[in-house]
């Protein structure tokens, strides 16, 4: 193996908080970049995972927002990532989610399907990303890369080295639920693993930060109860 591809296995200290993302911030999806900006905190992606009990997965707005309904035994098994947090970008994520106005974090227990790990660094505006949006990882190479402008971290999988999340475990994590909404919603097609260029042809808009009040005031028929957070942490 060269210098360029040399690589090494690791079992970093774990971060306080394990949470659940399953739509627009993972890996290869449109908002992830937001968490390789290392001033609102520290962020580790560690397995992908399934709910271990069925949800609705839906798309909703004009904008195509990805909600996990809080609808316990509907829909079905929904696929994410895990990724480790420390307590500063908690609390990004909670205003990006602009929980508990709209989202609201709640524990989930989870099946991991696999156990890569990977932290997230640098700042960037525009990533460009090698690593495919599955749903397993089984057949990953040894090494991968997640590249932007001024991001480079390498993607390890796992043979072992990370004995906390081993395949198949039962991991209790936060993930941002969407409880108070409308009657309809349920009556959507849901979906087992979020991609936004998926064959649902409803691709995630970035242009919703135009303007947001209608999305809140839609998804349940009420008014925001604070003051909105600023574009970069918005839902």
């Amino acid at each position: 193996m060269s210098a360029s591809t040399e690589h090494r296995k690791f079992n970093p200290e774990p971060l306080p908080h394990r949470i659940f993302l399953y739509g627009t911030l993972k890996r290869a999806q449109t908002n992830h970049f937001r968490l390789q900006n290392k001033e609102f905190g520290r962020v580790r992606f560690v397995a992908t995972a399934r709910t271990k009990e069925a949800f609705p997965l839906v798309i909703f707005t004009r904008w195509n927002i990805p909600f996990l309904l809080h609808s316990p035994g509907k829909g079905q098994q929904v696929y994410g990532e895990i990724f480790e947090v420390d307590e500063r970008r908690m609390k990004w994520m909670d205003d990006f989610e602009d929980h508990p106005d709209i989202y609201c974090r709640d524990k989930v227990t989870c099946e991991t399907v696999s156990s890569d790990v990977i932290e997230c660094s640098g700042r960037n505006d525009d990533v460009r990303q090698s690593v495919v949006s599955d749903v397993r990882y089984d057949d990953a190479d040894d090494s991968r890369k997640l590249q932007s402008d001024d991001v480079t971290a390498d993607l390890f999988t796992d043979d072992g080295d990370v004995d906390r999340y081993k395949i198949g475990q039962e991991v209790e994590v936060w993930t941002y639920f969407l409880k108070d909404f409308l009657p309809e919603m349920s009556e959507l097609e849901s979906y087992s693993s979020y991609d936004s260029n998926g064959d649902h042809n409803k691709p995630y808009c970035l242009e919703r930060f135009i303007s947001v009040e209608d999305t809140y005031e839609g998804l349940a028929g009420r008014k925001r109860t604070r003051e909105p957070p600023s574009k970069d942490n918005d839902l």
